[in-house]
């Protein structure tokens, strides 16, 4: 007899759904029935597409929707600080580099100092990864923020120190004390503790309250200031924002399904690509419950998302050919999941659930370097007729190239071919003019009367997308008028994709390229030799080592050079193409690839080194090398006034007494005289590449190009801080700045960067910010002699004695002349510079075996007036007599290697491709041509790069990766009748004149070679070569993938089965697990190991991905 069971309509519950994470609520929302029922309602199981009842589990399929829809993110009550690592900078107008906060690493004192100063200077002297300019954001709060910097030993936190000085004076500055605080017991303002504020820009602003006044951190005459707030005013300038490296809008949290592109320059730090994601999306979701846990008032709940990305077999592509995307990205939504089939609602159903969808888009799937012959689908819903440029194929893959060879091509049969009957179709091909452009399908037609069916395939596009092209006008008149003058034209495709038609595709492939490259028929494509080199008997002996590869790695004691002068002086045109493996982090020397002295080609990085060193005397030049042996004596008929040094390769001018002008090659030779100049006297001079401004006694300034020697007047300005300044009668110098000429009192002009000028007025020293105007930096009771800067370290020359501070004025070391050693003769005899004096100051940069060395070299004469060249570091400087040479009036007033100039004209960082061409019948009409990027805009890696000169168009031309970077022109056909080179093609080391290396001529060994620096595939050829090659070369080094094309195919269903399901309440905190088996009474190993095999065996059917065993032991009663 059967039970029958009555309950209360009480007992009826509806249940809050609940997720098994206390951040995360679900949607629900309680109403109240006619009944009286309190009705939960869970917005994940209303409008339910399916719900099944499967194993105990509730399984329901959501309609498209926002996650967002169903779940909402609460609160997360954490620990507010937030801790950041950037440079800070101040941007500045009129494209001047940015200027940053730095550390100094020394402030010249014990290193248990516990203060160190704060600097300002360009970071692209020092190198994106200079370690002093990085700091660690502290963000206490909402409110207060600290700045601290690691040296690797301690913390060091930015202050706002105030206090009296021992003189008694008040002060307020800047500076790091270090500390150790702990951040926790922070909560309100002091002195290493700022308020702050911060936008979604990167642009942080601090603030430091000083006697119940309210002041913002800013930039002042290039140190940090506290600038009382003004009433009225936004406070808000370039001046007082710090720019940072952050975004608020990479932090955003995406509940909703997204799909992520990043940005490729910035993948190791995942920088997401907005333009290229999409974000806030619809989607699909199961919701599941197991009623097994079901209560009265609580019903948990879980869920997963159904990939509704997926294609009709399963790839995950962009690509829908249904309009569900934003204009300008492809759509990725693919299925739309309508049903689930469990079996029936019962306790045990079937093991797998499946799933039941609906999708549009057919699957064709294409192998690179293959013919694909397919058949449109019989229905394109929601279309008739598709052109080619509609489809999603571009989405999908598809490669577009430079021509036809070098492109993905497809046929179509043709129902009307009678539009353009004056010329024969070729194909239908995706043009792109750059590597990862979407590119445009277009037909090709061509003539076969004026060229081969080969030769269409090969030449580049004749087609320019544009409402007016006349290729694609309705006027086949003027495009019959326009293609009669065409071997081929292209136009945009009339390819149309209709119901079952027949379609074949080519996908280029791995051949294609490979067959491009090997027709290309290059001078060289391998190395076969490198050299090293050795002193003997005070002479450089260079060493030829065989080497076959085609890949080197230089370490700064090799080279490679090349003889294909002769080949490419022929030819009057020349290509190279290699690749290198680039690293921002590296300084790669002075030149890495070429023969580029007076005339040629190089490739240079550092541009600022200083190989040789300048002495003058009377009429006499003297040039030395770095270790003071001498190189050359160039003798003038007058005596020499000043001398002018330009980067290290490039020629001297010197200018004589008399109104004399000389031109000299870095070999000595004199290639010029210039008699009679305009310029008749002159106090000052400021140089350039390419010119000399020189201010006159009558204060006009003439201005001398460089190349042709000849001269024209300028017109000039004065800063406003000196009109009508009293006592000033004559300016003695000037300088340009942001394309304005100023004159200037005073003499020594020294830049620390690219807005601070010092320059010496009597006996004072003056730093001018020329934003904001000048200040008196240094007063001295003694002559001073000459001073320079290097950095944010400047050196000052009185008689006797040298100074050294920072531009902030610490100081760091001072010394005696007497101080300088000098090594001892041979013959014994004691040499001092006791009772001599100093002449002058300068830099040396240098590389020796690929490392940099920057350092002081000073000009001195001892008591007897010989002369003495010292360099070293401070304070430690070892000298060297200069014999046979000795003192003039003119001796200091030259510069001994001009560093200081050559600092401020180069950029040290930026890789150049240097151009240099004289033309044949007039050698002072000299071409110069450079095209530049910045290693610190890529990512360390190899990249492929092509220099073309094509002197019969009028190119240089350089590719980057097959991309275009940049063409410059110059005049057809004017350096078609002369050399190109003049010397031999050097890889790893500086070229140098007469087929010689630099370091050859200089006597010193291993000096400016490149390290570090990786050569591969180094190609050269006497042509220049065409976009379809440099696109193959290129190429030739990377994979061609498969692709999958997605054609509109009507609405059709299909199915597809979960193989694994995991509960909601399964909790794992690792990876790793492990397993204990319990009282199972066997101690026999080999029984045990079995055991565990198994055990293994079966866990792979159901462990979540990613988790393992981690061990698994046994435990029997007693021994747990």
């Amino acid at each position: 007899m059967s039970s029958s069971y009555t309950k209360s309509v009480s007992s009826i519950s509806f249940p809050t759904g609940e997720y098994d994470d206390r951040f995360v609520t679900l949607n629900q929302y309680k109403s109240v029935l006619e009944q009286g029922f309190h009705v939960n309602n869970i917005d994940a199981l209303s409008g339910a597409r399916d719900t099944k009842i499967n194993n105990y589990t509730s399984f329901n399929i959501t309609d498209k929707a926002k996650l967002s829809k169903f779940l909402s993110l609460s609160s997360i009550a954490v620990d507010q600080t937030t801790s950041l690592v950037s440079k800070l900078s101040f941007r500045q107008v009129n494209n001047a580099p940015d200027q940053f906060i730095y550390i100094f690493k020394s402030n010249g004192e014990a290193e248990s100092n516990q203060q160190k100063p704060v600097g300002i200077r360009a970071l692209d002297e020092l190198g994106s990864f200079a370690n002093n300019y990085f700091f660690e954001l502290e963000a206490l709060n909402n409110n207060l923020l600290r700045i601290k910097h690691n040296n690797g030993v301690f913390d060091y936190y930015l202050n706002y120190a105030t206090g009296t000085s021992a003189s008694g004076d008040p002060y307020s500055r800047f500076v790091f004390y270090k500390g150790q605080d702990n951040y926790r017991s922070i909560t309100q303002e002091r002195n290493d503790v700022f308020r702050y504020a911060l936008d979604n820009e990167g642009y942080l602003q601090l603030y430091k309250t000083v006697g119940g006044v309210l002041n913002v951190v800013s930039l002042s005459a290039g140190q940090l200031v506290a600038v009382p707030m003004e009433a009225g005013s936004l406070n808000r300038g370039i001046t007082n924002l710090i720019h940072i490296d952050y975004y608020l809008d990479q932090n955003k949290e995406f509940v909703n399904s997204s799909f992520i592109s990043y940005n490729v320059k910035d993948s190791s730090n995942l920088t997401i690509n907005p333009l290229r994601g999409s974000f806030d999306n619809v989607g699909q979701y199961i919701f599941t419950s197991n009623y097994n846990t079901i209560s009265s008032d609580k019903m948990p709940m879980n869920y997963f998302s159904l990939d509704t990305n997926r294609s009709e077999f399963n790839f995950i592509k962009r690509g829908s050919n249904m309009l569900d995307a934003p204009y300008g990205l492809p759509g990725y939504d693919n299925r739309e999941y309508n049903n689930l089939y469990l079996g029936n609602d019962q306790e045990g159903g079937l093991t797998n659930p499946i799933l039941n969808y609906t999708f549009y888009n057919k699957d064709v799937f294409i192998v690179n370097g293959t013919d694909t012959y397919f058949q449109a689908p019989s229905s394109i819903y929601p279309y008739n007729r598709l052109n080619v440029n509609d489809t999603k194929f571009v989405e999908n893959g598809s490669f577009a190239g430079p021509t036809p060879n070098l492109s993905d091509k497809l046929y179509i049969k043709r129902l009307n071919s009678t539009q353009y009957d004056n010329g024969r179709y070729l194909c239908t091909w995706l043009s792109g003019g750059v590597l990862g452009d979407t590119g445009i399908w277009v037909d090709r037609y061509y003539y076969p009367d004026k060229i081969t069916k080969t030769g269409a395939l090969s030449s580049d596009a004749r087609y320019a997308p544009a409402l007016i092209d006349s290729v694609d006008s309705l006027d086949l008149a003027v495009t019959d008028a326009v293609l009669v003058r065409e071997k081929f034209f292209d136009k945009k495709s009339d390819a149309a994709i209709e119901p079952n038609i027949n379609i074949k595709y080519q996908r280029v492939g791995k051949a294609d390229i490979t067959e491009i490259v090997d027709a290309s028929a290059p001078l060289l494509s391998a190395y076969d030799s490198f050299f090293t080199s050795k002193t003997v008997r005070g002479e450089t002996e260079n060493i030829c080592n065989d080497f076959s590869g085609k890949e080197f790695t230089f370490s700064g004691s090799q080279y490679v050079k090349f003889n294909v002068q002769k080949a490419i002086d022929t030819a009057k045109s020349f290509t190279l193409n290699f690749d290198m493996y680039l690293d921002p982090a590296i300084n790669y020397g002075l030149e890495l690839l070429g023969n580029n002295t007076n005339r040629g080609f190089g490739i240079f990085q550092d541009q600022t080194v200083t190989p040789f060193i300048h002495v003058v005397s009377e009429n006499i030049l003297y040039i030395y090398n770095t270790d003071f042996t001498l190189l050359n004596k160039i003798d003038f008929k007058t005596r020499i006034k000043q001398v002018f040094k330009r980067s290290a390769l490039d020629d001297y001018i010197v200018a004589t007494a008399g109104n004399l002008y000389y031109k000299v090659n870095t070999q000595g030779n004199k290639i010029k005289l210039e008699c009679g100049s305009d310029i008749l006297d002159y106090f000052g001079t400021h140089m350039e590449h390419d010119h000399i401004d020189f201010i006159q006694s009558n204060q006009q300034v003439q201005r001398m190009n460089v190349n042709t020697m000849s001269v024209s007047a300028l017109s000039s300005t004065e800063f406003d801080v000196y009109k009508g300044e009293t006592g000033m009668c004559l300016y003695d110098n000037v300088i340009r700045y942001k394309d304005t000429l100023f004159k200037l009192p005073g003499t020594k002009t020294r830049w620390e960067n690219a807005n601070t000028i010092f320059y010496k007025v009597s006996n004072y020293i003056v730093k001018h910010n020329i934003d904001l105007g000048p200040e008196t930096f240094l007063t001295s009771n003694n002559d001073i002699v000459d001073f320079n800067i290097l950095g944010d370290q400047i050196a000052v020359l009185t008689t006797d004695r040298y100074y050294v501070y920072n531009t902030s004025g610490v100081a760091s070391y001072t010394a005696n002349i007497s101080s300088i050693n000098i090594p001892s003769p041979p013959e014994a005899t004691t040499v001092s510079l006791t009772g001599g004096s100093f002449i002058s100051i300068d830099w040396v940069n240098e590389y020796i075996k690929g490392d940099q060395f920057t350092y002081p070299v000073c000009l001195a004469k001892d008591s007897a007036n010989n002369l003495y060249l010292a360099k070293g570091t401070f304070p430690t400087l070892t000298a060297a007599a200069l014999s046979g040479v000795s003192v003039a009036d003119n001796t200091k007033k030259s510069n001994l290697t001009n560093y200081n100039d050559l600092n401020r004209i180069y950029d040290k960082t930026s890789i150049d491709f240097k151009l240099s061409l004289t033309n044949y019948l007039n050698t002072e009409d000299i071409l110069n041509q450079t095209i530049s990027f910045q290693p610190s805009s890529f990512e360390p890696g190899f990249y492929n790069f092509t220099y073309r000169l094509d002197t019969l168009q009028g190119n240089s031309t350089l590719y980057i990766n097959g991309d275009l970077y940049d063409n410059q022109t110059f005049q057809p056909g004017k350096y078609q009748i002369q050399d190109i080179f003049s010397d031999e093609f050097f890889i790893g080391s500086t070229g140098f004149q007469s087929n010689l290396d630099l370091a050859t001529y200089l006597k010193q060994p291993n000096y400016y070679y490149s390290k570090d620096l990786t050569v591969r595939n180094p190609l050269i050829y006497d042509r220049a070569i065409s976009k379809e090659e440099i696109y193959a070369i290129y190429l030739s080094s990377k994979d061609v993938d498969d692709i999958t094309l997605s054609l509109p195919g009507g609405q059709r269903t299909s199915k597809t089965e979960i193989q694994q399901f995991f509960k909601f309440n399964r909790h794992n905190s690792s990876n790793l697990i492990d397993v204990v088996v319990r009282d199972l009474n066997i101690t026999n190993t080999e029984v045990r190991d079995q055991i565990k095999t198994s055990i293994l065996a079966e866990a792979k059917q159901f462990l979540p991905v990613g988790t393992k065993i981690n061990n698994i032991t046994f435990i029997d009663h007693g021994n747990s």
